[in-house]
């Protein structure tokens, strides 16, 4: 166990420091259920499964910053359905019977 000293002088341990993020980051995750247990938020794989995209377009949008909206809890990627459908709705396609 290595013995930090902060900007307050206090000593903490790095073991208590480590276990402080994974305990914020557990409440984060556990936030993505809604207040019903239903999920708020959705994970990559489960965005591709209900939407039909490519968990490769998913990764290469999320390093261009160029699809939809994201958050990130360490490394892994949530989003929100509401955000997913915003961004569909966003490009569509118009047909020939469909006239301005």
């Amino acid at each position: 166990m290595t013995k930090i000293i902060d900007d307050q002088n206090t000593t903490t341990s790095k073991v208590s420091k480590n276990n402080n993020r994974q305990q914020f980051r557990r409440a984060l995750i556990k936030d993505a259920l809604g207040q019903s247990g239903e999920k708020r938020f959705l994970s990559t794989k489960e965005v591709c499964q209900r939407y039909g995209f490519n968990q490769g377009t998913m990764g290469n949008w999320a390093w261009k910053r160029t699809g939809p909206k994201f958050y990130l809890v360490g490394r892994k990627r949530f989003y929100d359905p509401v955000d997913i459908e915003a961004f569909i709705r966003q490009y569509p396609v118009c047909t020939i019977d469909q006239h301005d």
